[in-house]
């Protein structure tokens, strides 16, 4: 038993101390540090280096593409996919002046496809001092040399000079008896092209005809089965015919003209789709629905491709839809943006009107020869030109 003792004692001693252990594993770790020291920092930098160089190559790839491109929506994406990119290299060095450059042809080429146009408004008529109060401005028609506001407040009709020669006169009231006839609240107007006459459906969906003349009344006028319509959001005319906007019936109604007024059978246009939001109705054979905050078009029933192709953002809390039928642009009173929209039949988006009077869009009304746009706010009517030194 003693040989053995002696052996475990004579291993036991063989054994290194714990300092020494401690020891080695403190040069070994300082030598770590004096090769990260010396070794990782070249390293970051050069991976920094390369993440900058990729995303200011992304971005410029980003940018030929857009600048490449003939397409509106392929050249917006492409701008916003580069400004990512800068953005990424930006996170990496922010004094890189190779950023200010491109960022600057980024803003450049949206300058371009955002086509912000300042409106050099006149004012037409302004409410307060000229107008009786109450008065809520619901929406304007022009036809026969005058524009023709509804006065959503006390259910009215004013009949306005656009060139601000005549004060406003009051040619439709609610409560009125006309021709044995009460008259209830007006709602919506359009002017009839092919009749030369203003045509209002009040709250009672009683149809009205008023003609030019100093002794002009409003006449009543048949519309077959009115009262059956599910709802009347807007209502326009197209040589000679009557268009319904009836969201909550999902159609597009069209009346024939028969005698004076519509005593015809109404055809259904949309086969009962889903436009609950429908607001605004324009027709040129196509029909032009405001669904919401999209511009929808109608061809025969069916729907065609998306329209305003590339703009910036899509309307909020649109107020009206007009067209121009000699050059094919449709007009969007864009209340929720301050602006208005232009696009044109082909389904791109074309230019957008600012002005600091435009918070408060009502309505929109176009002259004849489409070459001036009567803009309704809440303050008054005001007028600018529309027409493009190209057009």
């Amino acid at each position: 038993s003693r040989p053995a003792r002696a052996s475990t004692f004579a291993v036991a001693r063989s054994a290194p101390p714990r300092w020494a252990w401690l020891a080695g594993g403190a040069a070994a770790l300082v030598a770590l540090i004096l090769v990260g020291w010396l070794v990782l920092p070249g390293f970051f930098q050069q991976d920094s280096a390369n993440r900058l160089e990729q995303a200011l190559a992304a971005a410029r790839t980003q940018v030929t593409a857009a600048a490449a491109s003939t397409s509106p929506d392929v050249r917006r994406n492409a701008l916003d996919a580069a400004l990512v990119e800068l953005e990424r290299a930006r996170a990496v060095d922010p004094e890189d002046p190779r950023l200010v450059a491109l960022n600057q042809e980024i803003s450049d080429q949206l300058a371009l496809l955002n086509a912000v146009v300042n409106a050099d408004t006149r004012s037409i008529l302004t409410f307060a001092g000229t107008v009786t109060t109450p008065l809520d401005p619901l929406s304007i028609t022009v036809g026969g040399g005058f524009l023709w506001m509804i006065d959503r407040e006390q259910g009215r009709v004013l009949r306005v000079d656009p060139e601000a020669a005549f004060e406003p006169i009051e040619v439709f009231v609610a409560g009125a008896l006309y021709r044995g006839v009460v008259a209830a609240a007006a709602e919506q107007a359009t002017w009839d092209q092919g009749g030369t006459r203003l045509l209002i459906l009040d709250a009672d969906r009683q149809l009205w005809s008023l003609t030019l003349g100093a002794e002009s009344v409003p006449a009543p006028l048949p519309l077959r089965d009115a009262t059956e319509l599910a709802s009347v959001a807007d209502i326009a005319s197209y040589v000679t015919n009557l268009y319904i906007l009836d969201p909550a019936g999902g159609e597009v109604w069209r009346y024939l003209p028969a005698g004076d007024g519509f005593d015809s059978e109404r055809a259904g246009l949309l086969g009962s789709i889903d436009i609950p939001e429908a607001t605004h109705l324009a027709v040129d054979g196509d029909l032009y629905v405001q669904d919401g905050s999209v511009l929808r078009r109608f061809r025969q029933g069916t729907e065609q491709g998306s329209l305003l192709v590339g703009i910036d953002q899509p309307p909020a809390s649109p107020a009206a839809v007009v067209e121009d039928l000699i050059r094919g642009l449709f007009f969007v009173a864009d209340r929720g943006n301050g602006r208005i929209v232009v696009g044109d039949r082909d389904g791109l988006f074309i230019r957008q009107y600012r002005n600091p009077g435009f918070a408060d869009l009502r309505g929109l009304a176009l002259s004849g020869d489409g070459g001036t746009l009567y803009v309704l706010t809440g303050d008054g009517i005001d007028a600018f030109s529309v027409i493009e030194p190209d057009s």
